[in-house]
């Protein structure tokens, strides 16, 4: 989502509030929503949830993702629509570079700890090889 969408209030559509991924109580939208279960939360019901937004400083959980396309062979002609298929590895939310521990850390809904999440989330995009 580009800035301009974030900051001017509730949207419509995919954007609509009724999909929860808006933040009522400041301008802006939910970057990302994990929530779920695990026996190691310490929480009510070992529930964990992650609600990662922010783009202020010094809250800011924009990551920038490059992605690699050297291994995929695209060919382009001008005005083409080319569709990539995206991988998204959870797991990567957990490892790197900070390890999180649902032990220890089983709720992030505001911008306590929601930086260290977004570096990791960072990480857990990569592009999906064509098969042959």
């Amino acid at each position: 989502m580009d800035s301009i969408h974030n900051c001017s209030g509730a949207q419509s559509g995919a954007l609509d509030p009724v999909n929860a991924m808006f933040w009522t109580w400041s301008t802006g939208y939910i970057f990302l929503k994990l929530e779920g279960k695990s026996a190691v939360s310490k929480s009510p019901g070992h529930l964990f949830e992650f609600h990662i937004g922010g783009y202020k400083q010094p809250s800011n959980c924009i990551r920038k993702v490059n992605l690699d396309l050297k291994s995929q062979k695209l060919n382009l002609t001008k005005n083409q629509n080319v569709n990539l298929s995206l991988k998204v590895d959870i797991a990567e939310l957990f490892k790197s570079p900070t390890t999180l521990d649902l032990a220890e850390i089983s709720s992030v809904t505001d911008f306590h700890n929601a930086t260290t999440v977004a570096d990791n989330y960072a990480d857990m995009f990569s592009v999906m090889s064509k098969e042959k």
